[in-house]
């Protein structure tokens, strides 16, 4: 299958049976190579090891979780989990069928049965990719030594600040340290106009432009640089009237 996911997706396995751990990597290590996908594959032995690095960023977007674990078991992991984000997507691969029924209250995609079928891992796979390219893209940032993760569209514009970016939402500022450049690898192209060396602009949330001056439907006004104005016509055009181009 081809996928319109861009950038390394991280997948992370859980199983404290290291012949299965192994196993199920094989498997997603095969099927990372046959359909060219661009994966990073994680391994965990523990629950409780999976949800620190979870807890780090909150951007590993598909689980492969075991539920019979020592300690933390994957059921109750799924729970941790969904209390921070409801797009993760979690597979649980296991021995019993006792908890089937508990998962669909974490909203699994799938509950595997041991043996693993790898025809079975790979077509959960191929949903759970296909299902990452429908969600409502987001990034994660950095503030204040915390990871904040929330959807691109709540962006409205991203103001430079000497080393650090000021990012404004529909919420609030944050101030973190990240470059322009690294900023616009990581929005999509199509929502956000690189104004000048200061702002990058979501086209959704201008309000109106003049030839010197833009308004954000958060009141504020930004300057247009000389030469900018038809350059930003055009992509304010084109992105809420593409009939009209």
């Amino acid at each position: 299958m081809e996928t319109e996911w861009r950038g390394l997706m991280r997948i992370a396995i859980c199983d404290d049976e290291a012949v299965q751990l192994q196993l199920i990597a094989n498997y997603v290590e095969e099927y990372q190579n046959i359909y060219h996908q661009p994966l990073t594959i994680e391994c965990y032995s523990n629950a409780d090891a999976l949800l620190f690095a979870y807890q780090e960023d909150y951007a590993i977007p598909i689980l492969l979780l075991d539920i019979q674990m020592k300690g933390l078991n994957g059921m109750e992991l799924a729970k941790l989990v969904r209390k921070y984000s409801k797009d993760t997507i979690i597979i649980f691969i296991t021995g019993v069928s006792d908890y089937v029924y508990d998962g669909f209250n974490v909203q699994a995609l799938n509950y595997l049965m041991k043996p693993i079928k790898k025809e079975q891992l790979f077509a959960c796979l191929d949903k759970a990719i296909e299902k990452l390219n429908t969600q409502q893209p987001t990034i994660a940032l950095c503030c204040d030594k915390q990871w904040l993760r929330f959807p691109v569209k709540d962006i409205l514009y991203v103001e430079s600040d000497g080393h650090y970016l000021d990012v404004h939402t529909k919420k609030q500022c944050y101030h973190v340290k990240k470059t322009m450049k690294e900023m616009e690898e990581e929005l999509p192209t199509s929502l956000f106009f690189h104004l000048s060396r200061s702002y990058l602009i979501q086209l959704e949330a201008i309000e109106k432009i003049n030839t010197q001056t833009l308004w954000m439907s958060n009141g504020q006004c930004i300057p247009i640089p000389k030469g900018k104005y038809r350059l930003l016509s055009k992509a304010f055009i084109a992105h809420h009237f593409k009939e009209a181009m």
